[in-house]
């Protein structure tokens, strides 16, 4: 592995252990030294690929702006290659687009509690996992964030009377032109899963949502 600036790997205050275990093992790298092995690897940081050209990729150079986000820089760079793994990055579809974060692909949130445009806080609204967070950390990681978002609801609701609801689909799905998912088709949808795996040797083949449409007809 060829080694990272090490400025790259302090980690942050507020960072999880298994922020700083991750952190950790970069900076150790691998025992083989560059150049003494037939491959190496490397992590580069702040690129961004534009395109596929002929005998390799071209990447956009970043930079953090005040925010702490990428932008671009209008620089960019060429690495030859003979192998491109699509693979890059998740996005969030954005349910409604005034709780969207368009440059970070994914719901407008703090600690779970779902913001506007304008960073005000909506009363009700919460969100957890890679739709408030993107792409990062492992099952248990989005588990561990679903169990504080219920505790931030609880936090927002005690000692307020629950509300009541009358049975079936609220106003607001049942006069939506989108397509509901109710209860019956999720147990249609996971047996066919759970079908199309054994076809393959998996435990579950999962279906894109254009398949499940397909598949419910």
């Amino acid at each position: 592995m060829i080694p990272i600036d090490s400025r790259l790997l302090e980690p942050p205050p507020d960072a999880s252990r298994q922020q700083s275990r991750i952190l950790d093992l970069l900076r150790k790298g691998s025992a083989a030294k560059p150049s003494s092995t037939k491959k190496t690897w490397s992590l580069e940081f702040f690129r961004s690929p534009t395109k596929v050209i002929e005998g390799g990729v071209e990447f956009g150079i970043n930079e953090l702006d005040e925010e702490q986000r990428a932008v671009p820089t209008g620089k960019t760079e060429t690495h030859k290659t003979d192998l491109v793994v699509n693979s890059v990055g998740y996005r969030s579809e954005p349910v409604e687009a005034e709780w969207y974060d368009g440059a970070l692909g994914r719901v407008r949130q703090h600690g779970g509690r779902v913001m506007d445009g304008e960073g005000k806080v909506l009363e009700g609204v919460y969100a957890s996992g890679w739709a408030a967070n993107g792409a990062k950390g492992v099952l248990a990681t989005t588990m561990m964030d679903a169990y504080a978002v219920v505790e931030r609801l609880l936090e927002d609701n005690v000692g307020q009377a629950l509300p009541t609801y009358e049975a079936g689909l609220p106003p607001e799905l049942s006069s939506s032109d989108r397509r509901v998912v109710s209860y019956d088709d999720w147990k249609r949808i996971d047996e066919e899963e759970i079908r199309r795996g054994q076809e393959v040797g998996k435990e579950r083949e999962r279906m894109k949502w254009s398949q499940v449409l397909e598949f419910l007809g």
